[in-house]
C-alpha cells in the first residue's frame, strides 16, 4: 500500500509540475530570449536590432501605412510586434524615389531611432529598421522622417495597441 501512495505522490507531481524548479531565464540571446513570460525589469532585448535576438522570425506587421507625399510614393511604414519576445519596433519597406528616411519606435518607458539622431538620414537601400522596445501590453509609435532633397522633411507618426490603430500619436 505504501508503495502504491508512492508511485501515486510521485506521477501526480509529474503531472502538476510540482517539486521542480521554476524555469531559470535565459542568460543569452536565443529564439525566446526577451520572452514576456520572464519577468523582465527592464528587458534584456530594449535597443538591441530584432534580427540579431532572432525576434523577427516570429514577428507579424500589426500596422502598415504607404509614405505618399506630394503625388509620389516613397514606400511603406510598418509597425512590428513579436508575440514571443514581447518587442516592437518600426520598419520602413519598398524604399523608392530617391528617399531618404530616420525611422522612431517609442514606448512609454523609452525609444530608439535609426540613423541615430544628430546622424544623416539612411539613403540607399529598400528597407531600414529601429532597435526594439520591450512594450508586451503598451501603446507604441512609429514614426518617419522622410527627406526628398537632402534637407527639407516631412513627418508622420502612428499608434498602435494589441490590434488596435489609434491615428496620429
Amino acid at each position: 500500500m505504501r508503495t502504491c501512495l508512492i508511485i501515486i505522490s510521485a506521477l501526480l507531481l509529474t503531472l502538476v509540475g510540482g517539486a521542480g524548479p521554476a524555469a531559470a531565464q535565459p542568460d543569452k540571446p536565443g529564439p525566446y530570449w526577451c520572452s514576456p513570460e520572464y519577468d523582465w525589469n527592464p528587458s534584456p532585448c530594449e535597443g538591441l536590432d530584432p534580427i540579431d535576438i532572432n525576434c523577427s522570425g516570429n514577428s507579424t506587421t500589426v500596422f502598415a501605412r504607404s509614405i505618399d507625399y506630394l503625388g509620389t510614393h516613397y514606400g511603406t511604414l510598418e509597425i512590428r510586434w513579436s508575440p514571443a519576445c514581447g518587442v516592437n519596433w518600426t520598419r520602413i519597406v519598398g524604399i523608392s524615389n530617391g528617399a531618404c528616411f530616420w525611422a522612431q519606435v517609442r514606448s512609454s518607458h523609452d525609444w530608439h531611432q535609426w540613423p541615430a539622431p544628430g546622424t544623416g538620414a539612411y539613403c540607399g537601400g529598400d528597407r531600414m529598421w529601429t532597435d526594439v522596445t520591450f512594450a508586451p501590453n503598451e501603446q507604441v509609435n512609429g514614426t518617419y522622417w522622410l527627406s526628398t532633397d537632402g534637407g527639407h522633411s516631412y513627418a508622420y507618426c502612428e499608434s498602435w495597441y494589441q490590434n488596435y490603430t489609434r491615428g496620429g500619436c
